[in-house]
């Protein structure tokens, strides 16, 4: 169910030691000190994609923003925000980790993925977006 996804990414989140940023929409807002193993969930959208007599399917577009404390050589900082992306796919891409029909996640896919500089004055800092495709069954029956 949709209200599932959002702990799903901060219990696989944890386990990385990553930190949440807990504004539920600003992203830019985050504190300087915060910057190093933080991340943000974003769950811009969301629609049926099948309807069966007893489940609805759903389609839920999430954004994942991880956070990077800048390094003096900015090459460095891109190349240690990746090494981190690929520990948190590798979480979460595993099929261990994805397929949760036993809490309602069908799937959990990378469909894009950005890095960019965060703000125009965060000496260097790194903030990474990637965009998950999540399915999820919701129940039309009633208990």
């Amino acid at each position: 169910m949709l209200g599932d996804i959002r702990p799903f990414f901060r219990t696989r989140m944890a386990v990385l030691g990553l930190d949440e940023h807990d504004d539920g929409f600003n992203v830019e807002n985050i504190a300087a000190t915060r910057l190093e193993n933080s991340f943000h969930i974003g769950l811009p959208s969301f629609s049926g994609i099948s309807n069966s007599q007893d489940n609805q399917t759903i389609s839920s577009v999430v954004l994942l923003t991880l956070f990077f404390r800048g390094t003096r050589d900015s090459n460095e900082g891109v190349d240690n925000a990746l090494s981190k992306i690929d520990e948190v796919l590798d979480d979460l891409v595993n099929a261990e980790n994805r397929l949760r029909s036993d809490i309602g996640i069908l799937d959990v896919s990378l469909t894009d993925g950005t890095i960019e500089q965060l703000g125009d004055t965060n000496d260097n800092a790194i903030k990474a977006i990637l965009d998950f495709k999540v399915l999820t069954v919701f129940s039309t029956r009633r208990k």
